[in-house]
């Protein structure tokens, strides 16, 4: 049938995009499940029970991401990124849409969609907000799906491809494991203007470690996230963490033939200040601009290292 009108969303109108019902009694959800849905169904949102008539149980990988107020050229790259090169489906993405700047790039693509009722709420800026609905929306799709990812629009999750085709392939390929937190990297930015049409590490080609972006997001089992979606409790009654940048980056967890390539600063003039969302705003900051928060979360670093030529894909 034909999707609800949504005055916020130039796409809903159509066949393909996603309706989600909340249906927890069906699926059997404990109390602290169902208070979380009525959370989120008080603001809008229902984003917790496909009604595909396709539905195909026991799929191996499903792919949320969150669309706040992001570039369009962001968007454009990331899901080239996830359907070309790992071969995804449209089907298997899930976009938790908090903003309207990459509409146009959603209707192009056209994955699973589901929506505040009031983009221009106060709630985008709400991290708290953003991971209950992220956690809960990775809860439900294991239900039906091996693993789920949460990625951001910028962070790209690339296996090393001397071993692993695409992310399909590692899944398969890997031993069975509760969760799995990537090494993590930020490419760096250089002088040269960005072409977005063109493969980005042959212009990007340094990056520097991060530990906060070993995050636990590629998962077999529900997880809890506690600061942001970099640490988590979990196992029965939670009494097993996980924390980023914990150990010095040796946790076991952290699968060293995994990385999470961070884009945030590869074209750092393509930010402007009507994107600076609260999180986003420097502490103290009297006069707050994008281009102050982009110099200095994007040159923080002091340790720059060559990207290995075989890591060159996109």
């Amino acid at each position: 049938g034909r999707a609800r009108a949504d005055p916020y969303c130039s796409w809903c109108a159509c066949p393909r995009r996603t309706i989600f019902a909340l249906n927890g009694n069906e699926m059997g959800w404990t109390q602290r499940q169902r208070q979380a849905a009525l959370l989120l169904e008080k603001y809008g949102i229902s984003s917790l029970q496909p009604q595909r008539s396709h539905y195909v149980a026991n799929k191996s990988l499903a792919l949320i991401t969150y669309a706040g107020n992001d570039l369009p050229q962001q968007c454009e790259l990331f899901f080239g990124f996830y359907k070309q090169y790992h071969g995804m489906s449209a089907d298997d993405i899930y976009v938790l849409r908090a903003h309207p700047s990459v509409d146009e790039c959603l209707l192009h693509h056209r994955p699973n969609v589901t929506s505040i009722a009031e983009p221009n709420s106060s709630l985008r800026h709400d991290d708290k907000f953003r991971v209950l609905w992220l956690q809960q929306t990775q809860h439900i799709l294991l239900n039906r799906y091996k693993y789920v990812l949460i990625a951001d629009l910028d962070e790209f999750f690339l296996p090393d491809p001397r071993k692993y085709a695409n992310l399909l392939a590692y899944i398969t390929a890997i031993s069975p494991r509760e969760f799995i937190a990537p090494v993590g990297y930020e490419l760096i930015p250089n002088k040269s203007k960005l072409d977005w049409s063109q493969p980005i590490l042959k212009q990007r080609g340094k990056w520097a470690t991060v530990c906060g972006l070993s995050k636990p997001v590629l998962t077999a089992v529900p997880l809890h996230y506690t600061f942001g979606t970099h640490s988590v409790w979990h196992g029965d009654h939670g009494k097993t963490r996980y924390t980023y940048c914990g150990n010095g980056g040796t946790d076991g967890r952290i699968d060293q033939m995994l990385y999470n390539i961070h884009l945030k600063c590869i074209d750092i003039d393509a930010w402007t200040d009507a994107q600076l969302d609260t999180d986003r705003q420097l502490e103290h900051d009297q006069r707050p601009s994008m281009s102050a928060y982009m110099q200095a979360r994007c040159y923080q670093r002091v340790r720059f290292l060559d990207i290995p030529l075989h890591l060159h894909v996109f």
